[in-house]
C-alpha cells in the first residue's frame, strides 16, 4: 500500500493537515495546548523551539499523499542537518502518519526517505527526537534496526543474531555493489568468508549475483575474521572497513597476503558502506 504514496516538499497549503496530524499524534506528550495551522507553519518557517527552518531549508519538511488523492496529506517527516566540526549531523524532529495508515508501511517509507535525503547531504549520524513513552516511534526504530538502552535511550546498540539471514536479505544490494566494484576495477573473489566468534557466512560471486552460504568455507578465496563488535559495525554501516582494518587484528583479520588484504578492505568498503544510523535521544515535548 505504501507504494501508492508520493512524498514531496511541504507547501504552506499543507499546514492545516499537518497541524491536525501533529495534534492527533503528539497530543499525549504536549499537554492540552494544540497547535494551529498558523502556529505550526510559523514555528517551522522561523525554526523556533529547535525546529528546522523552512526559510533556511525548504526541504526540511516532506509530506506524503496518496497518489489517487493529490493534496490529501496522510503523513509527514521533519528533519534538519547541521555541521559540527567536519562531520555533518542530522536530527529527525517529527515523523507522523495518519491513524488509518497504521501498518501500511508509510511510516517506514518516510523514515527511509528522510535518511536518504540526509545521506545525500553527507550526514553519517542522525539523532531521533523521541519521547520515552512514544511506543509507536520506538517500534518503528526497532523495526529499522535501532534500539536504545533501557536506562537513558541514548546509546545505539545492535546485535547480529543471524548473519546468513541478514546477508541474504541484503543480497540484491550486495549484488549491485559488487557490480560497482567491478566497474572500479576491483577483481571479485569467487567467495568471501566472514567469521566472528558467534557467526559465520560466505558470499559467493557469480554471473552478477551474490549467493549467501550459511557457514564459512574452508576453501574461500578471501577470508575475513572479525570481532563481534567489528562485525556489527561493518554489516550495519556504522564502522568503515578501512577503520576496522586499521584497528588491527583485534577488530579485523584477513587470512591472506598483504596485497590481498588491501583488496579485501577495498571490496568490503564497497559491499558494506558507511550509512546514516540513529543515535536515539529521549526528548520531552
Amino acid at each position: 500500500m505504501a507504494g501508492d504514496v508520493d512524498i514531496r516538499r511541504y507547501r504552506e497549503t499543507d499546514a492545516p493537515a499537518v497541524a491536525e496530524l501533529f495534534n492527533a499524534r503528539y497530543g499525549p506528550y504536549v499537554g492540552p495546548i494544540e497547535v494551529s495551522a498558523e502556529s505550526w507553519h510559523r514555528m517551522y518557517t522561523k525554526g523556533w523551539w529547535n525546529c528546522p527552518s523552512l526559510e533556511e531549508d525548504p526541504d526540511c519538511v516532506q509530506v506524503a499523499e496518496r497518489s489517487e488523492r493529490p493534496g490529501h496529506v496522510v503523513g509527514y517527516v521533519a528533519f534538519r542537518s547541521m555541521s559540527r566540526g567536519r562531520t555533518p549531523e542530522g536530527v529527525l524532529q517529527e515523523l507522523v502518519v495518519a491513524a488509518d495508515e497504521a501498518g501500511s508501511g508509510l511510516a517506514e517509507r518516510l523514515l527511509e526517505h528522510a535518511e536518504g535525503m540526509l545521506a545525500g547531504r553527507g550526514v553519517t549520524r542522525i539523532s531521533v527526537r523521541c519521547h520515552p513513552e512514544d511506543g509507536l516511534l520506538w517500534g518503528l526504530l526497532d523495526w529499522a534496526g535501532y534500539s536504545g538502552t533501557a536506562r537513558d535511550r541514548t546509546v545505539f546498540m545492535l546485535a547480529v543474531v543471524d548473519l546468513p539471514g541478514l546477508l541474504g536479505r541484503l543480497a540484491p544490494r550486495l549484488a549491485e555493489r559488487a557490480c560497482a566494484a567491478r566497474e572500479l576495477g576491483i577483481d571479485l573473489p569467487g567467495s568471501l568468508s566472514l567469521e566472528s566468534p558467534g557467526h559465520s557466512a560466505t558470499l559467493k560471486f557469480a554471473d552478477g549475483a551474490v549467493e549467501v552460504a550459511g557457514a564459512a568455507l574452508d576453501g574461500a578465496e578471501m577470508a575475513v575474521g572479525l570481532s563481534e563488535e567489528a562485525l556489527v559495525g561493518l554489516v550495519t554501516g556504522t564502522a568503515s572497513a578501512e577503520a576496522l582494518y586499521l584497528d588491527g587484528p583485534s577488530s579485523m583479520r584477513i587470512a591472506r597476503t598483504a596485497p590481498a588484504g588491501r583488496r579485501a578492505v577495498e571490496l568490503l568498503g564497497i559491499l558494506f558502506p558507511r550509512i546514516p544510523r540513529a543515535v536515539i535521544a529521549a526528548h520531552t515535548w
